[in-house]
């Protein structure tokens, strides 16, 4: 399932499941076969094969308005597209230069793709001649309705591919294409994916514009670092753990061991002492280059304050912290597993430690095993406890705290009718319970009963779609049915006052929301996650009062 553009080297999205010249992006409707509910498009992530030896890829999706597309394994491994309806970015790691942007490129030069169709649309027609409903068939744990379509003949001026007669299966609640008969095969499919906020920009990476040589990605590449990383994992006693031939579109391309800060060159096994630095992609700023993302083994010094340590929710069911507001680490056994990213993005960082995998395995790590008790109260000490918690000292200076300036103003949709405002809670102490309906709707419930029915002190909550299209939020009535009947107010989509909870708290919102116990000028005095146990609760808010 691949789309190509007509320009250098695109293998993206191989002609597919016919292109259609402007893909369209609203919602699906019943009709002769089609989706059996009116339910809009998702965001979707799928891994497939690709034709002709071309390697495996993985494909993310937002309806028919935008995707990105990786090349996984293969000759051409860590090129990507990134489409998002107005600008395609494309990344080619053996082209010069290395990346092409095009603004509101012609139909000739990029036509839009479809994956999503309705049976009875020109598109559907175009895809499928004279369709032929066969009945239903499971794909993917997904129920969906299969199709027999005659030989595409495109007209002379069209950009489909002709095909043989073939039969076709489509998601029954989406539309979503699950097989098209062609030589790609889909082998994973995940509705709702977790994904970066970057995933779909088609910003020119800084540097990015430069051809000249050691502007882009550098490195010994993939099939070679993996045999380096290979090496070392047969050599060294402890597990070694990376993100695997690509992460969110960055190729594997080094890995480098250093003793005390210097490179050890030809050494092949991780001493006592030394660190491990695996590196992805590339991000350059003012003529140098560093990895975009960066995996380490080292370790931190826990038994003294470490600037800009906070603990986040464990990755992997063990202890995780932030550091510096730019790297994760995770800490399993003897191992310190940092995470790091260049500009620095904790989310993303966050994002790739679940994708940890030890060395030779093809998916990511479940529960690591613990750090020893040693450690354990080592970085308790240095980073806090729970989630939110900081190490002794971290913001000392207010300006250095990103919760200093107390809760933004806001005026968001009520969920059943009026408006939330935040200038009617000032001047009091309010709980507020900020993250996805699906972990709002429980956690208010709860506050309510410890609360006098939200009353004392006052509780609110505020919810938004974590991992959905910002810019076209589920309505409103959607989240209404999620949630129910709700004791108190909650506001609907609170984008922006609910991630500066979830920032401040440094809680990942795709893992958990967040309860912010505020003081009256807003400034949380506690901040805990959604799944905070009674006892917790209690005591952040007799703290509050």
């Amino acid at each position: 399932m691949t789309v190509r553009a007509k320009q250098a080297k695109m293998f993206v999205v191989a002609v597919v499941l016919v292109v259609a010249a402007a893909g369209g992006c609203g919602g699906q409707r019943p009709g002769g076969g089609s989706p059996s509910a009116p339910v809009s498009p998702d965001l979707v992530k799928m891994r497939g094969t690709a034709a002709d030896d071309a390697g495996s890829y993985e494909l993310i999706v937002d309806g028919n308005r935008r995707f990105r597309q990786t090349l996984l394994t293969g000759p051409d491994a860590g090129a990507y597209v990134v489409w998002d309806g107005k600008v395609l970015l494309s990344y080619d790691p053996q082209s010069d230069p290395k990346y092409q942007r095009q603004e509101h490129p012609s139909k000739d030069e990029f036509p839009g793709a479809t994956f999503f169709y309705r049976p009875g649309t020109k598109e559907f027609a175009d895809m499928c001649p004279a369709a032929k409903r066969l009945g239903t068939t499971t794909l993917f744990a997904r129920s969906a309705v299969r199709y027999h379509c005659d030989k595409v003949v495109p007209a002379e001026d069209s950009p489909a591919e002709p095909m043989d007669a073939r039969e076709i299966a489509l998601d029954e609640q989406t539309g979503l294409v699950l097989a098209d008969g062609g030589p790609d095969k889909l082998t994973g499919v995940t509705f709702a994916p977790v994904i970066a906020t970057d995933t779909f920009s088609t910003k020119m990476p800084p540097g990015g514009d430069n051809a000249a040589p050691g502007s882009g990605p550098s490195g010994p590449g993939l099939a070679k670092t993996e045999a380096r990383l290979r090496q070392i994992a047969a050599t060294t006693a402890t597990p070694i753990y990376y993100l695997g031939a690509e992460f969110h579109g960055l190729p594997l391309e080094d890995a480098i061991i250093f003793t005390g800060g210097t490179e050890a060159q030809g050494d092949t096994s991780l001493d006592p002492g030394q660190s491990l630095s695996v590196g992805y992609g590339s991000y350059c700023s003012e003529g140098t280059c560093s990895s975009r993302i960066e995996v380490g083994a080292e370790e931190i010094p826990l038994d003294q304050n470490v600037a800009g340590c906070s603990r986040l929710a464990p990755i992997h069911a063990v202890p995780t912290v932030s550091l510096a507001g730019d790297s994760v680490v995770v800490f399993t056994g003897p191992l310190a597993i940092r995470v790091g990213t260049t500009p620095g993005d904790v989310e993303l960082a966050a994002q790739a430690a679940k994708e940890l995998r030890r060395v030779g395995e093809s998916a990511a790590a479940g529960t690591l095993p613990p750090p020893p008790a040693s450690k354990l109260t080592l970085i308790d000490a240095a980073c806090g406890r729970r989630p939110g918690e900081h190490g002794p000292g971290l913001y000392d200076d207010p300006a250095l705290n990103p919760a200093s300036e107390g809760m933004p103003a806001f005026t968001v949709p009520r969920l059943g009718g009026g408006q939330l405002r935040w200038a009617d809670y000032t001047g009091r102490p309010i709980v507020v319970a900020a993250g996805d309906v699906t972990d709002i709707a429980p956690a208010v419930r709860r506050l309510a009963k410890f609360t006098s029915g939200g009353t004392s002190p006052t509780v609110i909550g505020l919810t938004w779609d974590t991992v959905g299209d910002k810019e076209h939020p589920a309505p409103t009535a959607e989240i209404q049915r999620k949630a129910g009947q709700l004791p108190v107010p909650v506001g609907y989509p609170a984008t922006e006052p609910a991630v500066w909870l979830s920032d401040a708290a440094g809680i990942d919102p795709s893992q958990s929301g967040v309860i912010g116990f505020l003081d009256s000028k807003g400034i949380p005095s506690t901040l805990l996650p959604t799944d905070a146990s009674d006892a917790e609760v209690r005591t952040a808010l007799q703290q509050l009062h």
